[in-house]
């Protein structure tokens, strides 16, 4: 990681070059916000924690996997590509401990504090010493983009799809491939829960290997 300490995204609306994975996490995470405080207002804890956990599996099993290489680009501050992951990845993992924190108190407490530096007396100014003492995340107008959300849920069941066929008796393969543990019990995950649809997307694998598309 470079020496530059991330950053938390801002609540304007983002660049129009922020790269399009990027994009989606905010997206994803603004939509996840949005469902936690749905559900909280009617007082239905369980709602709630179920949003929280598909976002973790977004972020974990999606954004992380495809974001590897520009995490692990050469220590760089001058690279706006590699900037923007680890901004993005800070984001939404500081507002995450101020979502679990009614649920998770104590593993709230040690990421923020972590993630603010307390942990180690590099906290910037101003920043409260407890995530307990911060005010509860609100939807960013800026960051939401359905649209961006739904065609990467597309590409995801594509590459389910695809997953599937090569773990299929005779490919030869199945030990090589691992597919999205069973949901059996549980709401689908985001990327499935819109119906399938015959257009195409605009985004491709090969695209989202880059990693560093951006919109024009």
């Amino acid at each position: 990681m470079s020496r530059r300490r991330p950053r938390a995204a801002t609540g304007r609306r983002l660049p129009r070059r922020t790269p399009e994975l990027d994009r989606w996490c905010l997206a994803r995470l603004t939509e996840c916000i949005d469902e936690v405080r749905a559900a909280l207002d009617v007082y239905d804890a369980t709602a709630a924690t179920r949003s929280i956990e598909l976002f973790v599996e977004d972020l974990s099993k999606w954004y992380v996997r495809r974001s590897r290489r520009r995490f692990w680009k050469a220590a760089d501050v001058s690279d706006a590509d590699k900037r923007s992951a680890y901004d993005t990845l800070y984001t939404a993992l500081e507002t995450l401990a101020r979502l679990i924190a009614p649920f998770m108190p104590f593993l709230a407490e040690r990421l923020h504090r972590n993630l603010s530096g307390h942990d180690t007396g590099a906290a910037a100014a101003g920043v409260p010493d407890s995530v307990h003492l911060t005010d509860y995340p609100e939807a960013e107008a800026g960051w939401r983009d359905p649209a961006l959300v739904e065609e990467m849920a597309r590409l995801r069941r594509l590459v389910e799809d695809g997953l599937g066929t090569v773990r299929s008796p005779g490919s030869g393969s199945a030990s090589r491939c691992a597919r999205p543990p069973s949901t059996d019990g549980r709401s689908p995950p985001s990327w499935r829960r819109s119906s399938p649809t015959s257009s195409t997307s605009s985004l491709s694998p090969t695209r989202l290997t880059a990693t560093t598309s951006t919109r024009a």
